[in-house]
């Protein structure tokens, strides 16, 4: 087989082998998840030290699972001249990247809902598709503003209150409290 074959056919399958090397992931990870100690929070809950890993690990076994089927289907549709890559996905896979760096450094000193906040409404922006209609657009970053604002307050209150894990407060201490 030619190296142009091989080529065909990971880019074939690329979408069914990575819902499979996620699944394998996600196997070894639940596998491991029984190893972890069994250390019961302060309060009288059933959340251990085990709890989320075995979530994370049960959801990433259904998601890698979907990912699978629909690799299939592509498979089955994809056709030669649909393989072509714009730059423009390297562009965003930097931005992205560029942005998670900015978001690690100033994680604790900004704290975790401000900089949670300002990484969401970033990376909606930066991976949204390309829109001409300029009205459009500034009625999308009000959306984008309040998806970024609901979920990272939900997954804040959830781990202090839910979980009785402490994320960094950073400049919202006074208000935290």
């Amino acid at each position: 087989m030619s190296e142009s074959g091989k080529l065909s056919f990971f880019s074939r399958y690329s979408e069914f082998l990575l819902g499979l090397s996620i699944f394998i992931f996600a196997l070894f990870y639940f596998i491991l998840t029984k190893d972890l100690p069994q250390r019961m929070a302060s309060r009288s809950t059933f959340v251990d030290a085990k709890f989320l890993p075995y979530i994370l690990s049960f959801v990433m076994m259904i998601l890698s699972s979907f990912q699978m089927y629909y690799g299939i289907l592509k498979s089955k549709k994809i056709s030669e001249c649909e393989k072509s890559k714009s730059s423009d996905d390297y562009i965003s896979v930097i931005k992205i990247s560029l942005l998670i760096i900015i978001y690690v450094s100033i994680l604790k000193s900004v704290g975790f809902l401000v900089s949670s906040f300002l990484c969401l409404f970033f990376s909606f922006i930066i991976l949204e598709p390309e829109s001409e209609d300029y009205k459009n657009k500034k009625n999308k970053y009000y959306i984008y503003a309040f998806i970024a604002l609901v979920s990272s307050s939900l997954i804040y209150f959830l781990f202090r209150y839910g979980l009785d894990l402490m994320l960094p407060e950073g400049i919202l201490s006074y208000f935290l409290r």
